[in-house]
């Protein structure tokens, strides 16, 4: 018996080791032939063979197979060819900046009454940079009382996730997407290595290699995204 098994499954029909009162187990020549014909299987009482032991009746049914997941991109890529994806479902992976207080949703599903708005930053984005950090590449929509919703309600900045979005429409050259699903990822950025990533490229400005290399170190003692990895290395590797 398996450890850890509901006691149920191990009840015993008499004590261990000793030997239960006759007068109450003892059945009736006739109850006996009743239960000796029941237990004989199926296969001995009409002819045919019976099946093994703890065989299954019928050939298992093959496993159905998984889900196959919408095709992964860059936010980038989807924002630099918006009509590619139209009313399709990608999978991005960006970090979370801010709810929108307001929006105009022009001629989309997108109103403030059924949606919210996620503002985002793609992994692709070097945020150390004042102007891409004020720029957030991503708004995305999420319906109120969705299990989206609910997913992102506690997001703070900084948080990655892993969305897939069905692109609905393509309005100023950017794609309105809403968020079907979404899964929490590990390796975004942080304040402090946004802090020592901006004095880095300072550094490097200003011609000081090895202070600038410094700086770098303690960024990436982080656990970084490799898109941020990369960015962070062509930084200093530009300049050496």
């Amino acid at each position: 018996m398996p450890a850890g098994a509901p006691e149920r499954l191990t009840d015993r029909l008499q004590p261990e080791g000793g030997v239960a009162d006759e007068t109450r187990v003892r059945p009736s020549l006739s109850l006996l032939l009743v239960l000796a014909v029941a237990w004989i299987p199926s296969g001995d009482r009409d002819g045919r063979p019976a099946r093994a032991h703890g065989s299954p009746a019928t050939p298992p049914a093959a496993s159905a197979p998984a889900a196959k997941l919408p095709e992964e991109i860059s936010y980038a890529q989807l924002g630099a060819h918006p009509g590619r994806y139209l009313g399709r479902c990608v999978r991005v992976r960006v970090q979370v900046s801010s709810w929108a207080e307001r929006w105009d949703p022009f001629l989309t599903r997108f109103g403030s009454g059924e949606f919210r708005a996620l503002d985002a930053w793609s992994d692709e984005q070097r945020l150390w940079d004042e102007a891409e950090f004020a720029a957030p590449a991503a708004r995305l929509f999420v319906r109120r009382g969705s299990a989206a919703e609910w997913a992102l309600a506690e997001a703070r900045r900084f948080d990655r996730f892993e969305l897939e979005l069905e692109v609905h429409a393509v309005l100023a050259d950017r794609p309105w997407a809403q968020v079907s699903c979404v899964r929490p990822l590990a390796g975004g950025w942080s304040e402090g290595a946004l802090i020592h990533a901006a004095r880095a490229a300072d550094l490097v400005a200003r011609g000081a290699s090895a202070r600038a290399r410094e700086e770098l170190d303690r960024a990436l003692r982080g656990p970084l995204h490799p898109s941020a990895r990369r960015a962070l290395g062509e930084l200093v590797a530009a300049d050496g």
